[in-house]
C-alpha cells in the first residue's frame, strides 16, 4: 500500500513538473511585440535668400555712393522712389557748375544701413552705398555719369511717379544760377500764341557788356545811313550825284522779351560771357520791322538796350540825326524843287 502511494505521489510530482516545464517553455517562447525605433524626420536645410532673388526681371542693381547730405541722412528704405542729379564742372575758366537731372522715378532696392537715430548720428560710416533698380541702359548712363560728376539723390513722395522735362541749371560765381534749355525739348513750345521768335546777332556792347539772358527785357535801337541822289538829267543813263548823306538812329522796338540765347541752348561753358545770338519774342509786325532793317543793308546796325524788368513803359522818341546832333541844327521845313525832269530837295534848318 505504501508503494502504491509512493508511485501515485511520484506520478503527481512528475505531472506537476511537466506542467510547470511546459508553462516555462510557453512563456519563454511566447512572441514578444517588436519595438519600432523612432525615426526622426529629415528636414532639408533652409537656403538663405540670395541677393539676386530680389531683383525683378529685366532690371539691374546699380550702387550709388552717398553721404549724409546726398543720401538724405540715411533715411532711404526699400521701395523708396528717388531722382538722380549729377553735378559737375561746365568746363569754363570761371568755376561754373552744372546740375542736371539724369534719371527720374528710380526705386531703391535696399540700403543695408539703419536710419540714423534722433539725436544720435552714426559717425562710423561717413559714406555708404544705395542700390538702385535700373534698366541696363540706365545703368550704363549712371556708370558714365558717376565717373566724372558728383551724385545727389532727391527723395520723392510714394504717389509721385511722374516724369517731366527738367532744365539743367548752371551756377556761375559771377552771375548766380542760370537755367539752360532742356535737352530734347521743343523750343517752339515756349513761344506764346500770337508771338514770333526772331534771332538776331548780338555783340559784346549790347545789353550790359553783352550779358543777355533768358527773360531779360530790351529795346531795339537801329542806326542806318541815308543817301540822297540828284538825277543828272532826263537822258537815260545820266549820271546822278549824292546830294546828302545822313546817319540816323531810332528806337525801333521797346519792351521786347529775350526768349533764349545760343549759350542757353548749347549749354556750353563760360555761361557768364557775352552772347553772339539772341532770340527775341515779337509780334508779326515787329518781326517785319526787324527783317527789313537787318536785311536791307549791311551798314545798318542793331543794338539791344537793356531795361529793367519792372519798367514796362513805352516812350515816344523822334530819333537822332548825326549831322543835326553835331551841328545843333534843327530841320524845320523841306520842299521839292522841280526843274524839267529834275527834282531837287531843299531843306531849311534853324
Amino acid at each position: 500500500m505504501r508503494n502504491v502511494r509512493g508511485v501515485i505521489a511520484l506520478a503527481v510530482s512528475l505531472g506537476l513538473a511537466l506542467v510547470a516545464a511546459r508553462a516555462v517553455f510557453v512563456y519563454l517562447n511566447k512572441p514578444r511585440p517588436s519595438r519600432v525605433a523612432a525615426v526622426k524626420p529629415v528636414v532639408a536645410p533652409v537656403k538663405p535668400p540670395a541677393f539676386a532673388d530680389s531683383i525683378p526681371a529685366g532690371l539691374r542693381v546699380f550702387n550709388i555712393r552717398v553721404n549724409d547730405v546726398s543720401g538724405t541722412s540715411r533715411n532711404f528704405q526699400n521701395g523708396d522712389i528717388v531722382d538722380v542729379v549729377a553735378v559737375g564742372d561746365s568746363g569754363g575758366q570761371t568755376g561754373e557748375k552744372v546740375a542736371r537731372v539724369v534719371l527720374q522715378n528710380v526705386a531703391v532696392l535696399r540700403t543695408g544701413v539703419a536710419p540714423a537715430k534722433a539725436g544720435k548720428p552714426d559717425r562710423r560710416n561717413r559714406e555708404w552705398t544705395v542700390p538702385l533698380l535700373v534698366t541696363p541702359e540706365q545703368g550704363a548712363l549712371l556708370a558714365a555719369v558717376t565717373a566724372s560728376a558728383e551724385i545727389r539723390l532727391l527723395a520723392r513722395g510714394p504717389g509721385d511717379t511722374g516724369r517731366g522735362v527738367v532744365a539743367p541749371v548752371v551756377y556761375s560765381p559771377l552771375e548766380g544760377t542760370v537755367g539752360l534749355w532742356p535737352a530734347g525739348s521743343d523750343a517752339a513750345a515756349a513761344i506764346p500764341a500770337g508771338m514770333r521768335a526772331v534771332t538776331i546777332a548780338a555783340r559784346d556792347t549790347d545789353g550790359i557788356c553783352g550779358l543777355l539772358r533768358q527773360g531779360d527785357r530790351v529795346d531795339v535801337l537801329v542806326t542806318s545811313p541815308f543817301s540822297k541822289f540828284a538825277s543828272g538829267g532826263g537822258a537815260p543813263g545820266a549820271e546822278g550825284r549824292v546830294t546828302e548823306f545822313r546817319m540816323a538812329s531810332r528806337v525801333l522796338l521797346q519792351d521786347v522779351a529775350v526768349l533764349t540765347t545760343e549759350s542757353i541752348l548749347s549749354g556750353g561753358p563760360a555761361i557768364d560771357r557775352p552772347v553772339e545770338r539772341v532770340t527775341l519774342l515779337v509780334t508779326p509786325a515787329q518781326a517785319e520791322k526787324l527783317a527789313v532793317v537787318s536785311d536791307a543793308t549791311r551798314k545798318s546796325v542793331l543794338r539791344l538796350i537793356s531795361r529793367s524788368a519792372d519798367d514796362r513803359q513805352r516812350v515816344t522818341t523822334s530819333g537822332q540825326n548825326l549831322a543835326d546832333l553835331l551841328t545843333r541844327r534843327r530841320q524845320y521845313h523841306r520842299i521839292d524843287i522841280y526843274k524839267g525832269t529834275q527834282v531837287k530837295e531843299k531843306t531849311f534848318y534853324r
